[in-house]
């Protein structure tokens, strides 16, 4: 929002001052306060639409759906979906997804698990057809399974035709100088081999985004994060680790580069 209206490191430009801009202005402020956002409840689903120009003056428009995890949980577990976000999603040429670097842990693959037993001289378990755990039971629940489950849904199951999807990790200030690509292979192995597998059907681009620029549950980053501008703390990284535009994301998502 603050590059938008400043036009400072971005592509895009407002179209309009016609949106209903309350709810991302609050979001704005609790940014320039260093302030975390509030947690969507469930129910909730406010969100709005931007209406913005490309470089070359052609006006597309940006909706920003503010839903809750449950709301996604539903969609993964039960297979349920409201209907206006089905409609939302058919009708949109390309979508973000963005994914919490946080939510996400290295934890051993079960090839590591069995290099491990064998070398402390143990029988490795084997998992057997009756051993496993029901996805829907609450407890199975993985990041990356979701993940990879929300890519396949988004970009080809709800649509008629494949859609490009932007998958931006978030906080990414916490990966320590590692690119989005190789983040990706060391913390969500088995979303990184789904992409690279399907490079030629599912068209999806990865970023690292921190628009915080750093912890503000930290006294004393956030004492410095205060002492800087959103808009220079706040940056957007390819695939390969190189800065790009703050809309860089959007721009890839809806082809409009």
């Amino acid at each position: 929002n603050l590059a938008i209206t400043s036009s400072a490191k971005v592509s895009l430009s407002l179209g309009h001052f016609k949106d209903d801009r309350e709810y991302l202005n609050g979001l704005t402020n609790k940014l320039l306060s260093c302030e975390p956002a509030d947690r969507t409840l469930v129910g909730q689903s406010d969100g709005l639409t931007l209406s913005l120009l490309t470089d070359a003056g052609h006006e597309i428009a940006l909706s920003i759906p503010d839903l809750s995890g449950e709301t996604w949980r539903d969609v993964l577990t039960d297979r349920v979906c409201a209907d206006d976000l089905i409609e939302r999603i058919e009708s949109t040429p390309g979508i973000c997804i963005f994914v919490h670097a946080l939510d996400f842990s290295n934890d051993p693959t079960i090839a590591d698990v069995h290099r491990a037993a064998a070398a402390l001289g143990e029988e490795p378990e084997h998992f057997t057809a009756d051993s496993h755990q029901q996805w829907g039971d609450g407890t199975a629940w993985s990041s990356q399974v979701a993940l990879v489950d929300l890519m396949q849904l988004l970009s080809r199951q709800f649509a008629p035709e494949p859609k490009r999807v932007a998958l931006v990790v978030s906080a990414f200030d916490v990966a320590a100088g590692q690119s989005p690509a190789d983040w990706i292979a060391e913390n969500a192995p088995l979303a990184d081999q789904f992409l690279r597998s399907n490079a030629e059907t599912v068209s999806v681009g990865v970023f690292g985004l921190s628009a915080q620029g750093g912890r503000f549950d930290d006294a004393q980053e956030l004492s410095e994060l205060r002492q800087r501008h959103p808009l220079e703390r706040a940056y957007v990284l390819d695939s390969e680790g190189s800065p790009v535009d703050l809309d860089a994301p959007i721009v890839w998502a809806l082809a409009v580069d």
